[in-house]
């Protein structure tokens, strides 16, 4: 597996867990503030402390909520990555 395609993978999983969504109700051009999604404040936190657990990925609230869809997500995730 590629480390772009296990990297989608986690963020998807973060995604849904913290949005309390399917995995297969949203895709990569899902907006982030629409429904299904309908990311709130509490929710950018919880992403980012799951990004920083599962990936080390660091990731402040302003960074997060700057992205509009799970692409640019995972475009974020895959840039900040270092692969530890």
């Amino acid at each position: 597996m590629r480390q772009t395609e296990s990297i989608d993978e986690t963020v998807d999983e973060i995604v849904a867990e913290s949005l309390a969504v399917t995995k297969r109700s949203f895709d990569d051009d899902s907006n982030l503030e629409a429904e299904p999604l309908a990311i709130e404040s509490i929710d950018v936190l919880d992403i980012a402390q799951a990004l920083d657990a599962e990936l080390d990925v660091h990731a402040s609230a302003n960074d997060l909520e700057s992205l509009d869809t799970v692409g640019d997500l995972k475009d974020f995730v895959d840039a900040k990555y270092d692969g530890k």
